[in-house]
């Protein structure tokens, strides 16, 4: 709340914000000059190490797609049969030999395609994850982009009013020494007689100066902590310094309070991550009740007798299987993971609900907030201002 405040305070004083860097790096080359805005957010989103991690996660989940659709790898087994523990020699019983087996296992059908589903489910939700990171960078930087120019532009309002204060101070006691002078002389004038200036006004002023010395060391360290998130929010070095222009930024109007709920559920990346995430919890839940049902898996061997005892019969055979799994500890295994998806499934519908009423109620705090702001833009403008400067 307090950054918002600060950007609606450069707003009052018509003080808009371009930033650009007065040192370049050759590993992280930028465009010499002023930057605007949006081209930092452009430098923001190609560089920002949070964002780069997250779009890594999101290709990882793309490529889990593939992963997820794909059939378990085929085995293959060689061995040798009937083997002799006497003489171990493929020679000296009627059926040794070299078997080969190769093997394949294949889920029941549908599981394969609700595995690719969820998966897919999962990398759009990641996507836009990704979006809602990227959004939260964006907002942050843009916050403390405009506070650093709101706390440069109060540092130098704190500087010229020292430089006031510092004369008035110098001419308070030229008159100070003048009117001691005179009266000790008895020969003081009536401008003095008048307006005498007393010890106390000095000391007054004294002390004022020592607060805008302090103003303006809190201002400039927290200008320094602005311009070092600037920085690592733009992943840049530590040495760089910003360069900061203003001019003047008008003030747009607000969309209708249910034109901005209406968008916000409908295209708020959290929003639909989280109705991605429900629909997958729904898949895994009847991935879950799948599991009631058994996987296959299928084999073919054959057996090599080229030196087989009787050199008349050396025939070489064929032979097919086929497996399954049982499910025979269904009460504690399978059972216990259709309810354990439908609890998973239920908390994702609520957490999803409970995102869009956030979602919601934050959109409408935000607005209040600027209807607000507004009005004391609009009191700052057309009165405090004016009557400062009369």
């Amino acid at each position: 709340m307090r950054k918002i405040v600060l950007t609606v305070l450069v707003m009052v004083f018509g003080c808009h914000i371009s930033l650009a860097w007065a040192e370049t790096d050759p590993t992280h080359p930028v465009s010499s000059g002023d930057a605007s805005l949006n081209t930092l957010v452009e430098e923001l989103l190609a560089h920002n190490p949070e964002i780069l991690s997250v779009m890594e996660e999101v290709n990882a989940a793309r490529h889990r797609i593939s992963v997820e659709s794909s059939l378990e790898d085929p085995r293959l087994s060689v061995e040798a049969m009937d083997i002799a523990t006497r003489n171990p020699d493929l020679s000296q019983t009627p059926m040794d030999g070299i078997q080969f087996y190769l093997m394949q296992e294949l889920p029941f059908p549908g599981k394969r395609k609700l595995k690719k589903q969820i998966a897919t489910l999962n990398a759009e939700g990641m996507q836009q994850g990704y979006l809602e990171t990227v959004n939260e960078i964006v907002s942050q930087f843009k916050q403390t982009y405009f506070e650093y120019g709101y706390l440069q532009e109060a540092m130098a309002i704190n500087v010229r009013t020292k430089q006031r204060l510092s004369a008035t101070k110098a001419s308070l006691e030229s008159r100070y020494v003048t009117g001691s002078r005179s009266s000790m002389t008895g020969m003081g004038d009536s401008a003095s007689a008048a307006s005498p200036v007393r010890q106390g006004d000095i000391l007054q002023a004294s002390l004022r100066l020592s607060m805008i010395d302090k103003d303006i060391i809190a201002l400039r360290s927290s200008q320094k902590r602005a311009e070092a998130q600037l920085k690592a929010l733009l992943n840049r070095p530590a040495g760089t310094a910003l360069k900061i222009n203003s001019f003047s930024a008008p003030l747009t109007p607000l969309p209708a309070l249910s034109d901005l709920l209406a968008f916000a559920e409908s295209n708020r990346p959290a929003v639909k991550r989280a109705q991605t995430q429900t629909e997958a919890g729904e898949l895994e839940h009847r991935l879950a009740k799948k599991s009631y049902l058994p996987d296959f898996g299928f084999s073919a061997g054959y057996r090599v007798r080229s030196f087989a005892m009787d050199p008349s019969m050396p025939e070489n055979f064929a032979s097919a299987g086929i497996e399954l799994n049982l499910p025979l500890w269904a009460g504690r295994k399978q059972k216990k993971m259709v309810e354990e998806s439908l609890s998973m499934k239920n908390s994702r519908a609520h957490m999803e609900d409970a995102t869009r009423r956030m979602t919601l109620a934050d959109v409408e705090a935000a607005y209040y907030d600027l209807e607000e702001m507004k009005a004391q833009i609009a009191l700052y403008r057309s009165r405090l201002l004016p009557e400062s400067q009369a």
